[in-house]
């Protein structure tokens, strides 16, 4: 596992950018999984507003969601709608090539439905469908995607899930752990002050049993690469990382 540390929020979205330029290079489909969430937005608008906009080859990359509330897209709370509104809106990606997650239907059809979209569409490993990049965050009480602390089996066989939240009881849509786990890459994004408590916990040389029941802590690329994106903020603490 590795640990990137940048000293802004700044640096941070622009090498998130580079690499979304490289890996749209390969000479075949790349299917890249988005996250919500604060980071992600800096990251379109940088994309919208910078040189990567005319020079990432967007034809070459699908994009598909870690997860999704259950909301119509012009909700302000849909991950799709904020990633369309700020960055597809805006550069030469295909519809065809984007792949959102249908919140405003019925999350058990849904559910049904994104499956089997998956299990179409990208190459099956492992007996499952293989991302070549999932782009997760981490919420302060550890989960990712929609995978709740306690609330989901991260062992469960299946592709998606429909969950609530532990809270709201909000509906929502989530790959599950297996899924992420057999992408070929898997790179958290934290940043700022608020964050730095539960990165702390779970990148920390402590005992690791201290977050075994956080999702965030365990799902980890099986055969790939995992990687934690970290603003200076958000990284201090942590013993052995520079800051």
């Amino acid at each position: 596992m590795e640990t990137k540390v940048f000293e802004s929020a700044a640096q941070l979205v622009t090498a998130l950018a580079d690499e979304l330029q490289k890996i749209s290079e390969c000479k075949r489909a790349v299917h890249v999984a988005l996250s919500g969430g604060s980071t992600p937005t800096l990251w379109f608008e940088f994309l919208a507003a910078s040189a990567f906009r005319d020079s990432i080859h967007w034809s070459h990359i699908h994009f598909w969601w870690g997860d999704e509330r259950c909301v119509p897209p012009e909700n302000p709370e849909s991950n799709y709608g904020t990633a369309s509104r700020l960055l597809f809106q805006k550069v030469n990606v295909e519809e065809e090539n984007i792949h959102r997650i249908q919140g405003e239907e019925d999350p058990q059809v849904e559910k049904l439905r994104l499956s089997k979209e998956l299990g179409k569409r990208l190459p099956i490993v492992n007996g499952l469908p293989q991302f070549d990049w999932i782009i997760l965050g981490v919420g302060e009480d550890g989960h990712t995607a929609s995978l709740f602390p306690g609330q989901y089996s991260l062992n469960a066989n299946e592709t998606v899930v429909a969950v609530r939240h532990p809270e709201t009881g909000q509906a929502r849509l989530s790959l599950t752990a297996p899924v992420i786990e057999n992408a070929r890459r898997v790179s958290y994004l934290a940043m700022g002050r608020a964050k730095r408590i539960i990165v702390n916990q779970i990148l920390a040389d402590r005992d690791p049993g201290l977050c075994s029941h956080l999702p965030a802590a365990r799902i980890q690329s099986r055969e790939g690469d995992t990687e934690w994106w970290l603003d200076r903020e958000s990284a201090l603490g942590i013993e052995g990382v520079a800051v």
